[in-house]
């Protein structure tokens, strides 16, 4: 039941940031222009909709592992997340929720920064803070990651926290 744990912090989606990037088609400038230029003005691109749907599908997978919920878990997840939790059975991964909860108690999203898209991938900066200290917790009980997402329709899904 570990590698659930695991599925929820240590899977990784490759955002490819700056492939194929060009200035309005004009390929000559995008060879010299700065690769921070290029993400920053694709950062400047990212709509609110976008930013507010990976906002709450982060938020929803922090609440749905503190309560145990798989079956919503897997609704929201993508990529290799979903890969590795669709083998778990909901007893086992409530009961590892659970525990997990009775160590550091319930955990919620602090901050998400550094929102980054480009097609239907996304990356962001998350902050997870947590009631109790546990070993891997900073001081004020938090820790960092970098979330993925994919875009699935007209919703954005998780595809892990790394």
């Amino acid at each position: 039941m570990r590698r659930l744990v695991t599925a929820l912090t240590l899977i990784t989606l490759s955002l490819p940031l700056a492939a194929g990037c060009t200035n309005g088609g004009d390929t000559d400038k995008a060879s010299t222009t700065p690769a921070s230029q290029i993400l920053k003005s694709r950062d400047d691109r990212v709509d609110s909709t976008t930013r507010e749907q990976i906002k709450s599908v982060t938020a929803r997978t922090v609440d749905d592992y503190n309560n145990g919920n798989l079956r919503d878990l897997l609704e929201i997840s993508c990529g290799q997340l979903k890969s590795e939790l669709d083998p778990a059975q909901p007893d086992g991964f409530a009961a590892e929720s659970a525990a997990d909860l009775d160590a550091r108690g319930r955990g919620s999203v602090a901050d998400i920064t550094d929102i980054k898209a480009l097609n239907e991938f996304a990356t962001a900066a998350v902050t997870l803070r947590y009631e109790r200290h546990v070993e891997g917790l900073s001081p004020d009980n938090s820790i960092r990651f970098s979330g993925t997402y994919q875009k699935i329709g007209d919703t954005w899904h998780i595809c892990g926290m790394n």
